[in-house]
């Protein structure tokens, strides 16, 4: 168990900032955590422009930022590792992210530490300046008494929007494809990770009503799409468009069909009931990384890396308990 427990977001992310040691870093990827950020706020400009938003007031309206908190656990054992993040909005919805996977040597994570305290460095130096990190720095600048969860909220907020204008810097897909494989990612070659939101019926209600019919006519439409279930005639059919090449034609129209046949029951759950959406990728054996360039020039090499990837989605996942 790594019995580490900052006292503030700043120690906190001093301790992320800082240089970690490879054993730190170790410990870290193996260790049991149970770490909350209970009851974070918004601030007032912040609040007061969604708030007054006519698009976004009726989903405010529903206390979905009221108070927010984030959770992270871990689980360690020899064979596997679990992890999930919870970000919670006053049980009014809530954004989850599990991850399983097998432990990493120390080997494994030598050379992953390496580049990871490069990227890790950067990262934080550059968001130092798109975003206050100090309490007291951050009080000053407001000219008024702040509440901390008030700053621990606009922190959690500010550093949402720097990566979102880090990426949209990255004009073309082959320019975001660079940005994401120049990242330095862990030594895992097997892995399952779900994401899954859940919401309540009041936050459903109020973003229809926010998006101006688009969500009721979507739903309209996905029940008369799963109404019954197609043959793989009827689907193929209604997919033609698609402009697969006649050559790879016929496995694209098998492996639709399969995922169709996979997908309808969860899919048709939650047309008839949407209070949420879980998404699970499974890799189930290592996957070359030369076939991801190999991918343009002979597209059959797409089969090669979906045969060893399983999918899944689940209608309408639970609120955990935080």
């Amino acid at each position: 168990v790594l019995n580490s427990r900052p006292k503030s977001l700043n120690e906190f992310l001093d301790g992320m900032s800082g240089n970690l040691s490879f054993e730190t870093l170790y410990a870290l990827w193996t260790a049991k955590i149970d770490q909350k950020v209970l009851g974070f706020e918004l601030g007032d400009d912040i609040f007061n422009e969604f708030s007054n938003d006519p698009d976004t007031a009726l989903i405010f309206d529903t206390g979905l930022f009221d108070s927010m908190s984030y959770i992270f656990r871990q689980e360690a054992s020899i064979s596997e590792i679990f992890a999930e993040g919870i970000m919670d909005f006053g049980q009014a919805a809530q954004l989850q992210v599990d991850v399983r996977y097998n432990p990493p040597t120390k080997k494994e994570l030598k050379d992953y530490y390496e580049e990871f305290t490069i990227g890790s460095n950067d990262y934080w130096n550059n968001i130092n300046d798109f975003c206050f990190m100090d309490y007291d720095e951050y009080v000053s600048e407001m000219e008024e008494e702040i509440p901390y969860s008030v700053f621990v909220g606009d922190f959690f907020v500010c550093s949402v929007l720097y990566a979102e204008d880090l990426y949209a810097e990255e004009e073309s897909l082959e320019e975001m494809f660079q940005l994401y494989s120049s990242m330095p990612y862990p030594p895992l070659e097997t892995f399952s990770l779900t994401f899954s939101l859940a919401w309540s019926p009041e936050v459903w209600d109020a973003a229809s009503v926010a998006s101006g019919g688009t969500i009721d006519a979507g739903i309209f439409a996905a029940n008369t799409f799963l109404a019954t279930k197609m043959s793989k005639f009827e689907l193929v059919a209604l997919l033609d468009g698609l402009g697969v090449p006649y050559e790879y034609k016929g496995l694209f129209e098998d492996l639709l069909y399969d995922y169709y046949s996979d997908f309808y029951a969860e899919a048709k759950k939650f047309v008839s009931f949407p209070r949420g959406l879980a998404f699970t990728v499974e890799v189930l054996e290592p996957i070359n990384p030369e076939i991801l360039i190999q991918l343009e020039d002979n597209p059959m090499l797409l089969f090669n890396i979906l045969n060893k990837i399983r999918f899944e989605i689940k209608a309408n996942p639970r609120f955990k308990n935080l």
